[in-house]
């Protein structure tokens, strides 16, 4: 991949990653309030979903590094 490419799937990653932790945040205090345990669920989906952002953002970090 180009730095251009790599530059371009870092800043979508980053977006991503955090749109999902607001979105992580939200749920968790509407779990309180509404279906808990659907929203629970649903919660600890979007925890883990933000992980892999998080560990794609991490190799894409590398692989920009190596480019530079």
């Amino acid at each position: 991949m180009s730095k251009s490419e790599l530059d371009h799937l870092f800043d979508h990653l980053r977006q991503q990653l955090i749109v999902w932790a607001v979105t992580v945040i939200g749920l968790a205090v509407m779990r309180s309030f509404l279906l808990p345990q659907l929203l629970t669920f649903v919660f600890w989906c979007s925890v883990v979903y933000c992980l892999l952002l998080f560990v794609g953002l991490v190799v894409v970090t590398i692989f920009r590094w190596q480019k530079s």
